[in-house]
């Protein structure tokens, strides 16, 4: 059963197919969790489908048996480390997506990801919505993940009795909008979408796929695990598809796919084939919809890489050969480089639109998703409140996603677009959803207005980092969360 079956079954008059949603939720814990009785809030009379696209490892995958392999919680994936074959393609080359996931979790080498019930209940909470929430197998190309979303939209849509009227409204996080965009124009899904709205989406890449692919995660120590990500079209997609790499012996910018790496030239030269199969789309549709392309800014974000003919070194440092006048200074959500969240074929989109606070994992979640949904029912586009200035000034927070455990954090934080510097930023270290901190620690001022500091070793698990900067000049008092996961190697 696919999610638009599940998502579209409610109302009184669709009881038949509630009851089924119900029982197949009774199945899958976790789906249920997510969706328990939000069914009839989800299918109105209003003119909008608003269709959402979690990001990479944002979906609950089940194979044939139904026995869920990803989005089991912390034990689990303690497992899936030990045993990453669970999520391999060579092993278990179809898995079923069955819900979108409820809870933090950790996708190794990329980020703690956020649950997506904030972004679902949100949604329901407007007066009326017609939501489809779009499960995929994040493994795939986004090609795949497309197709499916096409068939699934336009059998929805011809459910609600729609016709080929602009009705849809999509919502995507990071991995997400690739598939979105692929849709858009290589499938025609433009002729039907009024507008979309992504979050952290990297259309043009980040530079942390690369650092994956090529060097491992933490020092090489998670073997297996990268191995099986290397494997998966949909991290090859995520690599930087513009020459971030300073080739010193040649003293000229490379693409991905010219290194001479086997664990990145083939894929990443696949992926690139993909994206110019979406740039050909998208050029090709009659009319495109709008994009809202919201960004995090004021991480520190990898964002270019250095061959020196033997080792690969990817850093924070900008691709200063491509002369990105006026983006030095947009740092990224902490996973994607800010201007490699605005689309590619939407480059009118300048530097200060679109920013906000957060980083990359909570942005699929954010409070002002549904303000901008809502917007679509009363204006034309998002025009008339795009540009809000919520992100005038914000906390720079610079951590990784996975640390051993046992071993000393390092937190840097610092406040960027303010009128002056906090005097002081501190740390709060909680586990998930509780309230009593774990750590508190006092970052102290060190270079360029960054405060630093190291949060002493945890036992294995997720934790929450609640950095505050209070009395900031001119804009109050400032927070931002992130999630790390503490790992037993």
């Amino acid at each position: 059963m696919g999610p638009d079956r599940l998502t579209a079954a409610a109302g009184t008059h669709r009881a038949p197919a509630l009851a089924e949603a119900r029982a197949e939720m009774e199945r899958y814990p976790q789906l249920r969790a997510i969706l328990a009785g939000k069914g009839g809030s989800f299918v109105t009379t209003r003119k909008n489908l608003v269709v959402v696209l979690p990001g990479i490892g944002g979906s609950v995958l089940a194979d044939d048996r139904g026995e869920v392999v990803w989005d089991a919680g912390f034990g689990s994936i303690r497992s899936l480390l030990k045993s990453p074959g669970r999520l391999s393609l060579e092993e278990s080359p179809r898995l079923h997506p069955v819900g979108l996931i409820g809870s933090r979790q950790l996708l190794p080498g990329w980020t703690v990801i956020h649950g997506y019930e904030s972004l679902v209940k949100q949604l329901s909470g407007l007066p009326a919505a017609n939501v489809m929430l779009f499960a995929y197998d994040f493994r795939l190309s986004v090609a795949d993940s497309a197709a499916e979303l096409d068939r699934q939209v336009r059998d929805r849509l011809l459910r609600l009795g729609a016709g080929d009227e602009r009705r849809v409204v999509v919502v995507a996080h990071s991995l997400g909008g690739l598939v979105a965009a692929y849709w858009l124009g290589a499938l025609g899904g433009a002729a039907l979408c009024r507008g979309v709205i992504t979050l952290g989406t990297p259309f043009a890449g980040a530079p942390k796929a690369l650092q994956i692919m090529a060097n491992g995660v933490l020092g090489g120590r998670l073997t297996e695990p990268v191995a099986v990500l290397r494997a998966w079209p949909s991290l090859a997609e995520l690599l930087p598809r513009y020459p971030a790499v300073w080739d010193v012996a040649q003293q000229r910018g490379s693409y991905a796919h010219e290194l001479p790496l086997a664990a990145v030239r083939g894929p990443a030269a696949r992926a690139y084939a993909v994206h110019q199969e979406i740039d050909a789309g998208l050029r090709d549709a009659e009319r495109l919809p709008p994009v809202d392309a919201r960004r995090g800014w004021s991480h520190p974000t990898l964002r270019s890489a250095r061959w020196d003919g033997t080792r690969l070194e990817v850093g924070r440092e900008p691709p200063h050969w491509l002369g990105l006048t006026g983006w030095d200074a947009e740092l990224g959500d902490g996973t994607v480089p800010a201007f490699c969240a605005v689309p590619v074929e939407g480059g009118r989109q300048s530097p200060g639109a679109g920013r906000v606070r957060e980083r990359h994992s909570p942005l699929g979640s954010a409070r002002f998703v549904a303000r901008l949904v809502e917007a679509y029912e009363t204006y034309s586009s998002l025009d008339p409140i795009r540009d809000d200035g919520t992100a005038a000034a914000a906390i720079g927070l610079d951590i990784d996603a996975e640390h051993p455990a046992g071993e000393p954090i390092a937190v840097r934080a610092g406040v960027l677009g303010a009128d002056g510097p906090p005097a002081a930023v501190g740390v709060v270290v909680r586990e998930p959803g509780g309230i009593r901190p774990v750590q508190q620690v006092r970052l102290e001022p060190a270079a360029d207005g960054v405060f630093a500091g190291r949060i002493r070793g945890l036992p294995p698990g997720l934790y929450d980092i609640q950095v505050d900067a209070p009395s900031v000049p001119g804009s109050g008092d400032l927070r931002v969360v992130e999630s790390v996961a503490v790992l037993e190697l």
